[in-house]
């Protein structure tokens, strides 16, 4: 699309001899192309490539008008970041936050959004069936956790607190309200880990 200014220009200039407006063209485009980068950067993660707080809180209001029915959300928490960073270097920790990244994109499926939250958490919305489904999705997500803390010779572990539950039409919940639902479900899942 970004080349139909400058052919558009063109075929004007062809038409109308002595009028210039193919490099008119091109600027515009050249303009789009910043534009649209602009745009993607601001609801990007610079660090995971995920999606960020922003995007999440818009595409959640977005979700809820459109009444979508069977929604799941999923808040993640990874576990043991101070350490990891207080031992092993910020560097090390922002690996960890890329690999388990990588983590989320290799379970849930392309169509998911997947986003940072903040700091060392992550929220993942998408659509399903039934319950049955988020539940084999929790454990998809256990099981590539698992095989990647056996294969990799990294000097940590990825270790997750989760807390996921389906988005309730009926209650009227608003998309923060249901954020802060999952998200004590996983403060809930980190205390049972702890004790």
């Amino acid at each position: 699309m970004f080349a139909i200014p400058p052919f558009i220009g063109a075929l004007i200039q062809i038409k109308f001899y002595g009028v210039a407006l193919i490099w008119i063209g091109m600027t515009l485009s050249i303009l789009i192309i910043f534009i649209n980068i602009q745009n993607e950067q601001m609801y990007l993660d610079y660090l995971t490539g995920l999606f960020n707080r922003r995007q999440l809180d818009f595409y959640l209001q977005e979700i809820i008008q459109k009444n979508k029915a069977n929604i799941a959300g999923i808040m993640i928490d990874l576990n043991s970041f101070k350490n990891i960073n207080d031992h092993y270097g910020h560097n090390t920790g922002d690996e960890a936050l890329k690999y388990t990244s990588l983590l989320l994109r290799k379970t849930f499926p392309c169509h998911s959004f997947i986003s940072r939250y903040g700091g060392d958490e992550f929220v993942v919305l998408f659509e399903i069936k039934d319950k049955t489904d988020l539940e084999k999705s929790l454990s998809r997500l256990r099981e590539n956790i698992e095989q990647f803390n056996n294969t990799n010779t990294i000097p940590y572990k990825i270790n997750l607190s989760i807390g996921a539950d389906l988005y309730n039409q009926t209650t009227k919940m608003s998309g923060q309200e249901f954020l802060n639902h999952i998200d004590s479900l996983m403060y809930q899942d980190k205390q049972t880990l702890t004790a």
